[in-house]
């Protein structure tokens, strides 16, 4: 009798099965290894077997499936005239600027060397401005610049952000999702991020948290009106997105129970959140979100979100809550974790013996129950690469 040998599932189908609720042949490994190889690169500390090889050839090498947030869609700030700045001299302007992100436009800000880029947006009602800053260490790091400046300062302020979204144009860009998922092949998975919920969005990028806390208090009328306006503007970027056929969309929300806390989270990010996933569900698409910061305070409010999803789960030691509590609230129900093991395991102040007991201890509390494995948030610059390739060899091992 001829033996049947059964090939193995490819990463994509292994995330795709986990999202469908069904089991994979092994625990899908999937995450970023874009931050640590280009930080080497740029320290000249890139191991000599990744010298030479594509992102994708490197996650090859790892074991880790390359995880690809991909933005679908770009806004066009109708009526706004941009002026960018970098170190005090306007490198551009333009009207009608185009932005796969706004206020923090991500893709314009100078980030491959130390300095200050400066956006002002100006309007028929008024001129608002957004500071970024690349600081040195952030650059050897390949770290994100840091948000110095938010738009929202003034009572002024509030009527300019009004009226750009007001004119703000939602424009599909399905062409980036198809693109990303040719290069990345079935070793990874292309995943498209959408921004995030109107609380996260003026908690994060609109006012900052402290401007927020004092002017929940002081002028809450106006809070409530921008998360209303911020909230019709993700209605109609899932309207637009009706159109993009993807089995999962995710909202890029870091969310910390420290900032978002549960009651905050409760009064404005649950209503919110089941909003738009009824919509999304309703186009055939699962749903996440990113949750990387401490989630002890809200463990019990996470099924309410109505969420299938919580990605780059990052348990002790980067927050308070372990990986034990996690899964006694939510282990093997939605929303599924995606993440879970933290990457100061990877750093070589730490003992091997801690990140080998920590993912054999994983692989045998979760047995067969859905979760999708990863690094959380990232693999960072100061981890070791012999060791995410055990975890690999680890997790490959570990048969379903």
């Amino acid at each position: 009798m001829t033996a049947v040998t059964v090939e193995p599932l490819s990463v994509h189908d292994r995330v795709l099965a986990v999202l469908a609720g069904d089991r994979p042949d092994r625990i899908p490994f999937c995450d970023r290894l874009e931050l640590w190889r280009t930080a080497l690169i740029r320290q000249g500390r890139l191991p000599a077997a990744y010298e030479g090889l594509s992102l994708i050839d490197s996650h090859r090498k790892s074991g880790l499936g390359q995880l690809a947030f991909v933005v679908p869609h770009d806004f066009v700030l109708r009526g706004v005239e941009l002026t960018v700045s970098v170190d005090g001299a306007v490198t551009s302007r333009e009207t009608d600027p185009v932005t796969s992100r706004w206020p923090v436009m991500e893709d314009r800000v100078q980030a491959d060397r130390p300095g200050a880029t400066v956006f002002e947006f100006a309007t028929p009602v008024g001129t608002i401005r957004v500071r970024q800053v690349m600081l040195p260490e952030a650059v050897e790091w390949a770290q994100v610049p840091y948000l110095e400046e938010h738009p929202i300062k003034s009572l002024e302020d509030y009527d300019t952000v009004h009226w750009i979204i007001d004119h703000l144009e939602v424009v599909p860009r399905f062409d980036r999702i198809q693109a990303a998922a040719d290069e990345i092949g079935d070793f990874g998975f292309v995943l498209p991020r959408i921004d995030r919920i109107p609380f996260q969005e003026v908690l994060i990028d609109l006012l900052g948290e402290t401007n927020l806390f004092y002017a929940l208090s002081d002028q809450p009328d106006r809070v409530h009106k921008l998360l209303a306006a911020v909230q019709e503007l993700r209605v109609e970027t899932a309207g637009v997105l009706a159109g993009l056929d993807v089995p999962y969309v995710e909202f890029g929300d870091n969310v910390t129970g420290h900032m978002t806390n549960p009651r905050l989270f409760a009064e404005y990010a649950i209503p919110e959140y089941q909003r738009l996933v009824e919509i999304y569900h309703a186009q055939g698409k699962k749903v996440g979100s990113h949750f990387d910061g401490e989630l002890k305070p809200l463990l019990g409010l996470l099924p309410e979100t109505g969420l299938d999803v919580i990605e780059s789960v990052s348990p002790a030691p980067l927050t308070e809550c372990t990986f034990d509590e996690l899964w006694k609230a939510i282990g093997g129900s939605p929303p599924i974790m995606w993440g879970v093991i933290p990457s100061p395991l990877l750093e070589a102040r730490t003992p091997e013996e801690e990140l080998h007991a920590f993912v054999d201890h994983v692989l045998e509390t979760v047995g067969d129950d859905p979760v999708i494995l990863g690094i959380s948030d990232m693999v960072l610059g100061n981890n070791l690469i012999e060791r995410l390739e055990w975890v690999s060899q680890r997790i490959d091992a570990h048969v379903l």
